[in-house]
């Protein structure tokens, strides 16, 4: 299991590098995919991307259909068919369809600071991989 220490001064203090004085958002996505692709590895998914791009751009290939606009749909897509699987295999109870999804976190829509509360939760979740 992941062992991050989710201070957010601490975070904060280590994430100036990945800053957009430091890295452009190109850069940003760049160390990203190299990070999901180092994951992917240590949870024994092999090709090693980051050792063969050329196979990560043919693998990926069908996947370039999606446009800046499909990201987030697609990205809630992956994530909830990722919990959904965790959630079941753990007994825990999760809305049955896309609609109910929204109902139940209709609630979540009036919290402020949504990106600070999604990186504590991320941070929280990294603990539990």
């Amino acid at each position: 299991m992941a062992n991050v220490i989710c201070d957010p001064n601490a975070l904060a203090q280590g994430a100036k590098c990945f800053a957009s004085q430091c890295l452009s958002n190109d850069r940003r996505k760049a160390v990203f995919m190299f990070l999901l692709a180092k994951e992917l590895v240590a949870y024994g998914f092999l090709p090693d991307y980051t050792l063969n791009l050329p196979k990560l751009l043919a693998d990926s290939k069908s996947w370039r259909k999606f446009t800046r606009g499909d990201f987030w749909p697609v990205l809630l897509q992956i994530f909830q068919e990722e919990v959904a699987s965790i959630a079941a295999d753990a007994g825990v109870p999760l809305p049955a369809n896309t609609n109910a999804l929204v109902k139940a976190a209709r609630c979540f829509e009036c919290i402020p600071s949504k990106d600070a509360v999604i990186l504590y939760l991320l941070c929280q979740m990294s603990g539990q991989r």
